[in-house]
């Protein structure tokens, strides 16, 4: 796990980073980048609502979000331990709160709700 050092959060409860040393955008999303190579990411990831959870137009609330990063993923290491960061969707299908990792890493985003889907993952660079 990756220790968070927060000093207070935003209107919505976010944490922010200690000191944001500056912005990087990707597409429509910009995310905070701090002193110590993090990132936060979202639902907005990449572009808005790029990984809300939806099933038939509907929004999956309670669903696991774990990130792992990708070396792990694929040598089939899906223990707790290896979860870097892990949240849940809220009734909308949003995350409850934004993941902090370590920026210019590949990570593996998995998705599961048991009895509501099947598990399923996404790649992604920050």
């Amino acid at each position: 796990m990756i220790n968070l050092r927060i000093l207070k959060s935003d209107q919505l409860g976010h944490p922010r980073p200690s000191v944001v040393v500056r912005r990087v955008e990707l597409g429509s999303t910009v995310m905070s980048l701090s002193s110590d190579n993090t990132v936060y990411i979202d639902h907005n990831f990449e572009k808005k609502d790029n990984m809300r959870l939806v099933a038939e137009k509907q929004p999956i609330k309670g669903a696991d979000i774990k990130m792992y990063r990708k070396k792990d993923y694929d040598l089939e290491h899906r223990s707790e331990k290896y979860v870097v960061q892990r949240t849940v969707s809220r009734s909308d299908g949003r995350w409850t709160k934004r993941l902090q990792v370590t920026a210019n890493e590949t990570y593996v985003v998995h998705f599961s709700k048991k009895g509501a889907f099947k598990p399923q993952t996404k790649v992604i660079k920050v």
